[in-house]
């Protein structure tokens, strides 16, 4: 017959199913029971005394390393582009719950600019990067589900973030189209004639400006000297 028991000390109920043919090794008769609650064993064989004599254990997915996850892609690079591999464990068989499926979590229209291989857990970018104004994406977070084949399915969620790498692709700006200054022939040298300033839209290291004169006329070389990272113009020899 079919009735309800629960485990002490647990809260977990058990579905008796059927009593099995057959006795256990100390002759005594033993029942199979369900349990419905995925955080105890799927099924076990229970003697007649109240002893277990086998567990089948129902497993859940693990991201063990999620912690560790720090993968980066950088702007720029076209839709396809490989940017890392998830992996999630499960101690079950692979035809008993242990097989494991992928997908993102993510809001009801969310637009996802990465897509996942179910199977494999690869993570490929399905949209092309920019750091720069106005877009202004430098990092994205990412959930995702592995669930398995389990009966009940269980599964384990791991969120990270995607760090979008800057790209030196702005060229510096000055601010100003033409600097006009006049010098008195009287100047000393070494004192400080102009500032000149240029700005970069890239980030980092990429951002960085250095400053150096380019004469046009071979004759005037030497006259000026730059500060390559103020860019301050100072005259360095008198002028005849």
């Amino acid at each position: 017959g079919y009735h309800h028991a629960r485990r002490p000390h647990s809260g977990a109920r058990l579905r008796h199913l059927r009593h099995l043919v057959g006795k256990s090794e100390n002759h005594s008769p033993f029942s199979l029971y369900q349990e419905t609650q995925e955080s105890l064993p799927r099924s076990a064989v229970i003697g007649s005394a109240g002893k277990k004599l086998v567990v089948q254990d129902n497993h859940k997915p693990v991201f063990t390393n999620c912690s560790q996850y720090a993968p980066s892609v950088k702007e720029e690079e076209p839709s396809g582009t490989y940017v890392f591999t998830v992996k999630a464990y499960d101690k079950d068989p692979p035809d008993e719950g242990g097989t494991i499926s992928y997908t993102f979590v993510s809001a009801r229209g969310e637009r996802m600019k990465f897509e996942i291989d179910n199977v494999t857990g690869v993570i490929k970018t399905k949209h092309i990067f920019d750091r720069d104004e106005p877009a202004r994406e430098k990092e994205v977070y990412l959930t995702v589900r592995a669930t398995d084949n389990g009966h009940p399915q269980l599964d384990d969620a791991c969120t990270f973030k995607v760090t979008i790498e800057d790209i030196n692709d702005n060229s510096p700006v000055f601010d100003k189209v033409n600097y006009r200054e006049s010098v008195p022939q009287d100047l000393r040298p070494g004192s400080e004639v102009m500032r000149i300033s240029a700005t970069d839209m890239d980030d980092g290291n990429n951002s960085i400006v250095l400053y150096k004169l380019e004469p046009k006329q071979p004759q005037d070389r030497g006259y000026m000297r730059i500060d390559e990272k103020t860019g301050i113009i100072f005259l360095n020899r008198t002028i005849d």
